[in-house]
């Protein structure tokens, strides 16, 4: 970990690696790394000084936050002022290995904190997983509107350009946010709309490529001239190049969208392997689709030409999904056994 060293070197921290212990300057607070949170609190801690720049003496750790006649702890509090009386951000810890019902808890808890505390943005994570969002002091139970794609980075809270990266960010998920507030109840299991919201955006972009390949097909033949002479080339081939295009677009752009939690040193590793399992479906339909499908003068008497590439789409597409459900389960699966190995080895360290 690159940045514990920094911050060692920077006097921000003490790490008693024999004590598995890390003190806070100048706070002095110590916590033990053992604890599974402790340990996503400290990188998080870490992430606000060296990856969004905020000045260390405008971080706090387990700070005390005042609920009605009680008192709870906010995780990380970063503060607006130099004299930590304006809090700016709540960030709210949690274990690697959590479920997500935990995890919108600790969305609930965090803006707790800040409705208490009036910070303007609360960051939630795991380690992993993380949710960002913006609090808006008249509808504190807002959370799909209010969501930003990152978390501003020191004074650029009000920045032209974190407007803009957050009002398309808006607009991307809008339909996301529709289709999972419409059929929320209606899986059983929050995996499958994940499933289905990427299935949704592969069609979308199976679409679009489709209408391109119809209405540049003169060009596209006179470009692949030769294969189509002497390699036998047919539609088929086309409609290889179009799904493997649709499905890589809808892998990176839910990955972009933080639709999979993942860690980012697996991410494109987990794209291609997806993207290999999702191909097996469109090889087999293409290969059940016999030549008088795929040759030219079929192609000529369809009314809608993209039916050509969309039909074996949309006969793969349930096939596609199970896959797809089983790479999910496996990357989630991975997640939690490689968090549950870490915990072991710290303990044994």
């Amino acid at each position: 970990m690159n940045q514990l060293k920094q911050a060692v070197k920077d006097r921000y921290i003490i790490f008693n690696k024999k004590a598995n212990r890390v003190t806070y300057l100048p706070y002095g607070k110590s916590r033990s790394l053992s604890n599974p949170e402790e340990l996503v609190q400290l990188k998080t801690f870490l992430a606000l000084i060296y990856k969004y720049k905020y000045p260390v003496h405008r971080i706090q750790v387990c700070v005390p936050v005042k609920m009605g006649s009680s008192t709870k702890e906010a995780d990380i509090v970063v503060y607006q002022d130099d004299e930590c009386k304006s809090p700016l951000i709540i960030v709210e810890c949690k274990k690697e290995q959590i479920t997500q019902g935990t995890f919108i808890q600790a969305i609930d808890q965090g803006f707790s904190y800040a409705a208490s505390t009036l910070a303007k943005f609360v960051w939630v994570t795991n380690g992993h997983q993380n949710a960002f969002y913006e609090v808006y002091p008249d509808r504190i139970g807002e959370r799909r509107e209010n969501k930003l794609p990152v978390l501003p980075t020191y004074q650029k809270e009000r920045s032209f350009l974190f407007g803009i990266h957050k009002g398309i960010f808006l607009f991307l998920t809008a339909p996301l946010r529709l289709i999972k507030k419409l059929f929320s109840k209606s899986f059983k299991h929050p995996q499958w709309i994940e499933v289905f919201i990427i299935s949704v955006m592969m069609l979308f972009f199976t679409l679009i490529l489709s209408k391109g390949a119809v209405t540049y097909y003169d060009e596209i033949h006179d470009l692949t001239k030769v294969l189509w002479k002497k390699h036998g080339m047919h539609f088929g081939w086309i409609f290889y190049v179009i799904t493997v295009c649709s499905s890589l677009f809808a892998l990176l752009l839910s990955s972009s969208l933080e639709l999979v939690p993942m860690q980012k040193k697996t991410r494109t590793k987990y794209i291609f392997f997806t993207l290999a399992l999702m191909m097996i479906p469109i090889w087999y339909v293409e290969s059940s689709y016999t030549l008088s499908w795929w040759n030219w003068k079929h192609y000529k008497k369809l009314p809608h030409k993209t039916w050509v590439y969309l039909q074996p789409q949309l006969v793969a597409l349930p096939f596609q999904m199970g896959l797809l459900f089983f790479s999910l389960w496996i990357q989630k699966f991975k997640l939690k056994k490689d968090s549950i190995e870490r915990t072991k080895r710290r303990k044994r360290s």
